[in-house]
């Protein structure tokens, strides 16, 4: 009994290797199959994707049978009522919406749906996977059967970009509904403008959210823009400022290299902005968060300020390196002050150096002290060059004078040569 059923695994074995044979000989090869959760697909294609679309033969069947009732069939099927809701996290946003879709035919009906920028992960009619494919125009389309109201739900994707100005933003296309609005939520305070109507942004400050809702009726392209604001006084940032600044005397010019460190508390800031005496000229302006920087003067209060544009809502450390040049008046030279506005408190260091064959002498300093260059850490004087203060607020000054250097030799030295 052993010995024939033995016999038979092997006849059975030896059946199924022969068919496997036969059937690569013949020209089939099996392909790989990786099976991937349907939520996560939107992470793995492209918006312009197609795997929400049906079998393109049964499409085009429900299509053509649309298509069959004439010049009515176009305005036999419409999306009434459209809600959104979407929540921007990171540079992300996650979209769910609910439509109404109105059939007033018991036939199939082609509703062109016009979806673009969004990475689709579900589309549900009425509880099951909605039937959909392109039309001739290169639309997504939506095909309905059965007269009255039918209920379709998506859920999608997309990413955010930056914009020049500072800021995120990104564009979807919907479908075109009678009404319809997008709740949106988005971390942190910001402002919020979009192509449609926008109502009032709506800061919750225990969770740490902004709410807006927009009206959507009538629109099927949608762009968003999301910036941080100062709407909240009582809630302003706390800015902490910090110096470093080295200035080099010639005869004729003086040229300035500063390193301002900015610590940003309690609230991001979207732009830095210096004040600095008219007659500089800048010629350079670095900062990692640095969109773009400007400088206006105002001539009645004899100052320049330079406005620096950030990503929105930057707090932390942020280092903004500053150089300008400028013409010299004089044997006297007054320190010039770079503030920063609305800081709560600032402080620095100054490092005059000279020419060779010019020196400083005499002094007169305010809200400032003099320290000793060579015992300075070498980030703040590398080896000890010329004079070091320390000072703090924002009315501080030195006052130098320069003078030449004359070398006399000796008459010794005159002699031998």
């Amino acid at each position: 009994m052993r010995h024939t059923t033995r016999q038979l695994i092997l006849i059975v074995a030896a059946g199924i290797a022969a068919g496997c044979l036969g059937d690569t000989a013949g020209g089939y090869q099996t392909e790989p199959q990786i099976y991937v959760p349907y939520r996560d697909i939107a992470r793995l294609l492209e918006v312009t994707d197609k795997m929400m679309l049906m079998d393109r033969a049964e499409f085009e069947k429900l299509l053509a049978a649309a298509q069959a009732q004439g010049e009515q069939a176009p305005k036999l099927g419409q999306i009434s009522r459209a809600e959104y809701s979407g929540h921007v996290a990171e540079e992300t946003l996650r979209l769910n919406g609910e439509m109404e879709v109105l059939s007033l035919s018991e036939g199939p009906v082609a509703v062109p749906l016009g979806l673009g920028g969004l990475g689709l992960t579900k589309v549900m009619l009425d509880g099951e996977a909605a039937p959909l494919g392109y039309d001739r125009h290169g639309r997504l389309t939506l095909m309905v059967t059965g007269r009255g109201v039918h209920r379709l739900e998506i859920s999608g994707g997309t990413h955010l970009k930056e914009i020049a100005s500072g800021g995120m933003q990104f564009g979807i296309s919907l479908p075109s509904a009678v009404a319809g609005r997008l709740k949106l939520t988005a971390a942190g305070d910001l402002e919020v403008n979009a192509t449609a109507p926008v109502s009032e942004s709506v800061y919750d400050e225990q969770a740490d959210q902004t709410q807006a809702e927009i009206t959507i009726g009538g629109c099927d392209k949608l762009t968003v823009v999301l910036q941080g604001n100062g709407r909240r006084e009582e809630e302003r940032a706390i800015m902490l400022g910090e110096s470093v600044t080295t200035v080099h005397l010639s005869r004729t010019h003086e040229l300035m290299s500063g390193v301002y460190t900015v610590q940003v508390l309690r609230r991001g800031v979207r732009q830095l902005q210096f004040e600095l005496p008219f007659y500089w000229t800048i010629s350079a302006v670095s900062c990692p968060s640095m969109v773009r920087w400007s400088v206006d003067t105002e001539e009645t209060r004899g100052l320049k300020t330079l406005t620096v544009d950030l990503r929105p809502a930057q707090t932390g450390t942020l280092g903004v390196h500053i150089k300008a040049t400028a013409e010299r008046q004089g044997r006297q030279w007054h320190s010039s002050r770079i503030n920063l506005k609305d800081a709560d408190y600032q402080r620095g260091y100054l490092i005059v150096d000279t020419d060779e064959g010019l020196h400083l002498r005499g002094e007169r300093m305010l809200d400032t002290r003099r320290e000793d260059a060579a015992a300075a850490a070498t980030g703040i004087a590398p080896g000890g060059i010329g004079r070091l203060y320390f000072h703090w607020g924002e009315k501080w000054s030195v006052e130098l004078e320069t003078a030449e250097l004359i070398l006399q030799r000796s008459i010794q030295g005159r002699q031998n040569l």
